[in-house]
Parts: C-alpha cells; sequence; structure tokens
C-alpha cells in the first residue's frame, strides 16, 4: 500500500507551497492516517520521504522575520506529523536559520527588532 501512496501523496504535493498552505499536510495526512496507523515506522518515512523534501527547500529560502507563516506550517505539521520527524525538520532547518540570521542582525540597519521574530 506503501509504495502505492508515495506516488500519488508526491503528485498531490507538486505544487504545494507550504508557508501559504500550511492546513495541507493535516488534511493530506488525515486522509492517509489510517494506512500510517498500521504501522508507525511506515508512517514516519512515508513523512519524511513526502513532506521533509518540500519542508526543508521552503524553510531554506523562507525570509525569518517574516515569522507567521512559519509557526503555522510547524504548528500544522505538529498536529499531523511524527513529532520525531518535526523536532528534526526544526533542529537541522530551522534553528540553524534562525541563528544565521540572528547573528547577521544590526539594530542600525534592520526595521524589525530581532525579539519580534525570534
Amino acid at each position: 500500500a506503501f509504495a502505492l501512496a508515495v506516488p500519488v501523496a508526491k503528485r498531490e504535493l507538486a505544487s504545494w507551497a507550504p508557508l501559504q498552505n500550511p492546513e495541507l499536510v493535516v488534511s493530506m495526512l488525515v486522509t492517509w492516517n489510517p494506512l500510517m496507523e498500521t504501522n508507525l515506522q511506515r508512517g514516519q518515512v512515508f513523512c519524511e520521504s513526502i513532506f521533509l523534501p518540500s519542508l526543508r527547500a521552503t524553510l531554506c529560502t523562507w525570509e525569518v522575520e517574516d515569522f507567521e507563516p512559519c509557526l503555522k506550517l510547524f504548528e500544522s505539521c505538529r498536529q499531523a506529523m511524527p513529532a520525531m520527524t518535526v523536532d528534526a525538520l526544526a533542529e537541522q532547518v530551522l534553528l540553524p536559520r534562525l541563528q544565521t540570521r540572528l547573528k547577521s542582525w544590526d539594530p542600525r540597519h534592520d526595521a524589525v527588532p530581532a525579539h519580534v521574530w525570534i
């Protein structure tokens, strides 16, 4: 069943913009939930192979100061994806982006205070 689900899910996500439509992760995973509940490990692999590439690519180009869409995206991911997967995404992509931006933040030139987007 997973072998059939992966191409279908990838096709459905081809035009997904995670920051503009974060709820799609929840609605899509609700559809696939019965399949994932039968084998939690496969469910995690499913999330990692289907959603993580889009999420990583989006977060690598995300403007850190525009934090609200990212918050909504992570809230949606927390509702639908295994906690280990979401934690790894935050640890491997989100936190390094925040650290890099914070190091380059300059109060003389940046209009948005750092405490607003951290």
